[in-house]
């Protein structure tokens, strides 16, 4: 048995030049080189495979709500209707009785041509403020369509949006009709440069495609030079004072605003209607 063991110590020992040390060494390396690579196509499979889930859940809820939309039958109460149809004859009713008043000597014009436009000239002075036009209650559902359309073209479609207004006569008459509907006052300069600076939107511009881009917050000045520099706004702070003073560019410096968006008072407009409803010139700031 001693000379056995002798013999196979001898036979593990007969090629001194070879060691286990270089063979494992040269596996180690083989097999980080397999696992990296295996791991570089796992995680590629795994993110293929989670844009795939992704995009097929989008695919499907995109179905469902056409399927949806397509089967579901549009059904609407009775009640609603009686409600709508009494709510839009209130809003002709009360919009007749403006017309008649003796302070419309002339029949009320149609609201289109109320409104200010870019060319319409008026003097103005450097004293004069702007308004702010707050819409504070109403759906567009079961209003008269004159109401809408004055809506519309102030850019007031959505609830507790603001945008900035002339305050000249045909202004004025518009407001008269939309009286229970929106809330305006004259800011000071202090209220037009937060409401600039914090809730400042740029519009969006028109694509190729033709669609309405979403407005854009307002970053920094060369956005603001780009669209009004030709009228002598080159900065956010020339914005805020064109507004705040009426200045001669006000209209192309108001329709580079989006509506801004604000927030409801504490409770709704409800509890807050007698206080902010109707004309608050110098109670808006």
């Amino acid at each position: 048995s001693h000379q056995l063991t002798k013999f196979r110590l001898d036979t593990n020992n007969s090629h001194p030049g070879t060691t286990d040390n270089g063979r494992h060494q040269e596996t180690r390396g083989r097999s980080a080189t397999v696992q990296e690579t295996m791991l570089k196509r796992r995680k590629a499979a795994m993110e293929a495979r989670s844009t795939r889930a992704r995009q097929q859940a989008a695919d499907r809820r995109l179905a469902r709500r056409q399927r949806v939309k397509k089967t579901k039958e549009a059904f609407v109460r009775v009640e609603r209707l009686v409600k709508l149809g009494r709510l839009k004859d209130r809003d002709t009713n009360r919009l007749n009785r403006l017309a008649r008043r003796p302070a419309a000597a002339e029949p009320m014009a149609p609201v289109v041509t109320l409104l200010p436009t870019a060319a319409e000239e008026a003097p103005q002075s450097s004293a004069e403020r702007p308004i702010l036009i707050v819409r504070c209650r109403g759906r567009s559902a079961g209003m008269d369509p004159r109401i809408v359309k004055a809506l519309r073209l102030f850019r007031l479609t959505r609830l507790n949006t603001a945008v900035f207004a002339k305050p000249t006569p045909a202004c004025l008459s518009v407001l008269r009709l939309l009286d229970p509907f929106v809330a305006w006052g004259a800011p000071d300069m202090r209220s037009v440069r937060e409401l600039v600076y914090k809730r400042g939107r740029a519009s969006g511009s028109q694509s190729e495609a033709g669609n309405q881009q979403r407005p854009v917050p307002i970053t920094d000045n060369a956005a603001i030079e780009a669209a009004l520099g030709k009228y002598g706004l080159l900065c956010i702070e020339d914005l805020v004072h064109e507004l705040a003073t009426c200045g001669p560019a006000f209209v192309q410096a108001a329709s580079y605003l989006a509506p801004m968006r604000l927030k409801a008072p504490l409770g709704g407009w409800a509890k807050a209607e007698a206080r902010f409803r109707a004309t608050r010139v110098s109670r808006i700031d």
